[in-house]
């Protein structure tokens, strides 16, 4: 009998409690928090996807975890690494949601530009 759990593969990423506050307004009084205390694994092998409503921090916690933005809280691995890892940056690509082409670059510089990031 041939088993293969997917539990005896390392994790892809695993986070615990990560959680994330911005403040808003003009006083900086309110605290807006659209990530509350997540915690997940991922194993090599699986596939998983974020279903919410807008607000539910789906984008936030993408962000996080490619060191694009700071949690506030918590802590994780991406790819054996800690969060915001240059090593692991470095084997991930990103397309985000709303790209933005600058009007001033032809299409060439744009590419050397982004390569160049």
């Amino acid at each position: 009998m041939v088993t293969d759990a997917v539990g005896d593969r390392p994790p892809v990423v695993a986070v615990e409690n990560l959680r994330k506050s911005y403040r808003s307004g003009f006083w900086l009084r309110t605290v807006l928090t659209p990530l509350k205390s997540v915690s997940l694994e991922v194993r090599q092998g699986e596939t998983f996807g974020l279903l919410g409503p807008n607000g539910a921090g789906k984008t936030t916690f993408l962000k996080i975890l490619l060191g694009l933005v700071k949690p506030s809280g918590g802590q994780g691995m991406l790819l054996g690494h800690p969060l915001g890892d240059r090593a692991v940056r470095q084997r991930i690509g990103y397309l985000p949601e709303n790209p933005y082409f600058y009007d001033y670059l032809t299409a060439w510089e744009f590419l050397e530009f982004t390569a160049g990031l």
